[in-house]
């Protein structure tokens, strides 16, 4: 299936240089424990779509394949499994980030797959009112379709659509 028209023609990307390990555990994770639930379910066997701005499939918490090739919509260029912002990589790594010794996070699903799907270029936290929209809804419409027909069973979306945060899971 074709892919729909780039929303706007995106610089080249380069993979965002990796943020500092967060070595202790976060206050969030204290609260949840989503540890506790691991025996009875890690999300094996599930593909959660990541509408954002690309994952890192070369992310120490999710490499080995946890990350799909997914697709760039941004430029219609090659695969969602670079991240220009770290943006997509983060809400990735909440979802799927697999225990690793000396780093304190890790992802409520570690056992999950992600499909990357890059509809922007840049994370909400960049994006100025009046500008033109990060992504259209057009975009956003496709990708998700792209997803449902790629297998995946959970999408996710973060992203800024005109002046307002859109946040979908």
């Amino acid at each position: 299936t074709p892919l729909a028209a780039p929303a706007f023609a995106a610089p080249t990307c380069r993979a965002a240089e990796p943020l500092p390990a967060i070595a202790e555990l976060p206050w969030a994770q204290r609260w949840l424990q989503p540890e506790r639930v691991w025996p009875l379910a890690t999300g094996r066997g599930v593909t959660v779509a990541v509408l954002d701005s690309g994952v890192d499939a070369g992310h120490p918490q999710l490499r080995d394949g946890q990350v799909l090739a997914g697709v760039d919509m941004v430029t219609n260029a090659g695969p969602g499994n670079v991240d220009c912002d770290s943006h997509g990589t983060a809400v990735g790594s909440i979802v799927a980030a697999r225990p690793v010794r000396g780093i304190g996070f890790a992802g409520v699903a570690p056992g999950a797959s992600l499909l990357p799907v890059r509809v922007v270029d840049q994370g909400v936290e960049r994006s100025t009112p009046g500008e033109e929209p990060p992504v259209s809804p057009t975009v956003l419409a496709t990708a998700m379709r792209w997803a449902t027909d790629q297998g995946a069973r959970v999408i996710n979306v973060s992203v800024v659509i005109g002046d307002r945060r859109l946040i979908i899971y």
